[in-house]
């Protein structure tokens, strides 16, 4: 009875032990962001993002979900992320812990995917343990986790991992079904971000390790063969981004930055991709752009390149599984290691989130190997993965509380990356939007004096004299930022109110007029063209500005009160007296709304 029983508990073993292997994963990811949950959005991309996004608060919406498949805002495509964010505000609403709990949530089920499928292909239990446990904790992916705004990495890898689970089962028995399956959840990663370009790569990857199927190159044919649907959405994909990018003045001009020092940029972040990942320290949002790299680093990091990529060749029939991470590291890292340059960054911890995988297979699989002669070497590979993943929980501690909020983000990237413009830029942000303008200044004139062509630090730093009084000065900033930066919705709008501030009705609508030519759903442009109407004595063209700003983002208590003026004015008094209820519902601090309000039943009792 004993020995038939034996088969039966070492099967439920692994069963129990593949659920505690999972349940440690998540605790892991648990303990070390719990705290995230109290941590607001940062000034940097997560306010277009969410918080000045009217289609994101509508929730999911007809016209939110239309919205979301037809534009390119930020950027490029990425659909089902901004129906991610749309989901998040119907469920959480402005609660920005449920939105940061989305993402945490997101990254524990990459990590369990990820050891399930390493788990299901090699058929081992702790290296795939351990590799998974790296994903889960280490510093590097905080940005991807911490940022709301980087849901669209946290979530398309969620489907780069599923597809790579169905092409397990798919290679175990080829079904067109399972082939299906493995082509849609790549066409919903791709609908997430586009970085999921290089999967077909890594499909063949698997098949060279662990899987097995590419035993020689007769067989390569063949298995291309069976990717070409993948590779022709790779090619759509790709040239789709790279338009939008162009469109957007997302990627850089090619004559600002040569194809030399792109080139010496990729291989010296190459290089510092990996020293990232063994030395985890100094960490930042913001990495600058640098076209000073000395030769010794350019030479010394091709030829570390070089170097490593020979001997996991060499080593290739030996140890498959290093020249699959190595390759696995360097293909996936390729549509943002900078060959053509998307942003001013030079690189990005996000960037490394699916890349450093690739790494952490070679490690973990290859340190067994290098210790196999040594007769404790299990001993000691448990003790120093304990001490090593101990280590890595700490330091992603302490990353993550540099994103509690933006003036403690920048503070910390200032220290990191010196005294660069464009964090000088951030900080100034950060400071603005925390009501500390006069500190914001000292910024912007800093990253105006390292890049004076960054039409972004005019801009903001007209919004910071501006909320000082000093409109005359804020002007004269607005107009250089826009020498710049001809087509910018914001600092036409800002300078358009700063006009109507001063009295000069007719030039601010101009102004006002090209911010909704350049965007045509930019609520903060449609409320000001109101006000200047209405200052204009046109009360009804001024409504319908009013109408529009509501349509889009019905949470405006300011829109709500102007419009609630304008109809008063008409005779609309009913009308009116609900505009500045709803501002007061929303606000219900808001002074001028309750004057207003007062005002118009006294006058209403009076009749």
């Amino acid at each position: 009875m004993l020995i038939d029983s034996a088969p039966q508990k070492i099967a439920d073993m692994k069963k129990y032990g593949d659920l505690l292997i999972c349940m440690f994963l998540a605790a892991a990811i648990l303990a070390a962001y719990w705290q995230v949950q109290y941590y607001d959005l940062t000034c940097y991309d997560d306010i277009s993002y969410i918080s000045n996004n009217p289609y994101v608060k509508k929730g999911l919406t007809g016209e939110s979900f239309t919205w979301a498949m037809t534009t390119i805002h930020m950027g490029y495509w990425q659909p089902l992320t901004w129906l991610s964010h749309m989901l998040d505000y119907q469920l959480f609403g402005p609660n920005i812990g449920g939105h940061h709990w989305v993402n945490v949530i997101l990254h524990i089920a990459n990590a369990i995917l990820l050891y399930i499928v390493l788990r299901r292909t090699s058929g081992e239990t702790w290296k795939s343990a351990i590799v998974a446990a790296l994903f889960a904790v280490h510093p590097l992916n905080v940005e991807s986790v911490a940022w709301i705004a980087e849901r669209k990495n946290v979530l398309s890898t969620l489907f780069w991992f599923i597809a790579l689970w169905f092409y397990a089962c798919y290679v175990e028995r080829p079904t067109l079904y399972r082939y299906a399956l493995i082509l849609l959840t790549f066409s919903l990663g791709l609908m997430a971000k586009p970085m999921l370009v290089t999967l077909p790569f890594t499909l063949l990857l698997f098949d060279y390790w662990p899987l097995g199927r590419l035993t020689s190159w007769k067989v390569l044919p063949r298995l291309l063969y069976e990717k070409i649907p993948f590779f022709i959405l790779t090619t759509i994909v790709s040239i789709e981004t790279f338009l939008s990018c162009r469109h957007k003045d997302v990627i850089s001009h090619l004559d600002k930055i040569t194809l030399g020092e792109r080139t010496a940029n990729v291989l010296v972040s190459y290089v510092k991709y990996i020293a990232n990942m063994l030395w985890p320290q100094d960490l930042a949002i913001f990495y600058p752009y640098s076209k000073d790299f000395t030769a010794f680093q350019i030479v010394g990091s091709a030829l570390l390149l070089i170097i490593t990529s020979c001997i996991m060749i060499i080593f290739a029939r030996q140890y498959r599984y290093a020249l699959t991470g190595w390759l696995w590291y360097l293909g996936t890292l390729i549509p943002v290691i900078g060959l053509i340059q998307a942003g001013p960054q030079a690189m990005a911890d996000r960037f490394a989130y699916i890349p450093m995988i690739g790494l952490f297979v070679m490690i973990v699989w290859g340190v067994p190997d290098l210790l196999k002669k040594w007769p404790q070497r299990r001993i000691v590979f448990s003790v120093v993965s304990g001490a090593v993943l101990s280590v890595l929980i700490i330091c992603t501690l302490q990353q993550v509380r540099y994103w509690q909020n933006s003036m403690a983000l920048f503070e910390h990237a200032l220290r990191v990356t010196g005294e660069t413009p464009r964090v000088h830029y951030h900080m100034g942000v950060a400071l603005t939007h925390g009501g500390k303008p006069d500190q914001a200044v000292k910024h912007f004139e800093y990253a105006i004096k390292g890049n004076p062509e960054f039409a972004e630090a005019y801009s903001y730093m007209g919004i910071a004299l501006a909320s000082q009084g000093k409109i005359d000065g804020a002007m004269a900033y607005f107009r250089e930022a826009l020498q710049r930066k001809r087509h910018d919705e914001m600092t036409h709008n800002n300078l358009g109110a700063a006009l109507i501030n001063k009295g000069k009705l007719d030039e601010a609508i101009v102004h006002i007029q090209e911010a909704l030519n350049i965007r045509p759903d930019y609520v903060p442009a449609h409320r000001n063209m109101g006000v200047a109407l209405a200052s204009q004595g046109k009360m009804e063209e001024a409504i319908g500005y009013y109408k529009k700003a509501l349509q889009l983002e019905r949470s405006d208590a300011i829109t709500h009160n102007n419009i609630g003026i304008a109809l008063a004015y008409t005779g609309r008094r009913e009308e009116a007296v609900h505009h500045f209820r709803e501002a007061l519902k929303i606000n219900p601090y808001y002074g001028d709304a309750a004057d207003n309000l007062r005002t118009i039943q006294k006058s209403v009792k009076d009749h």
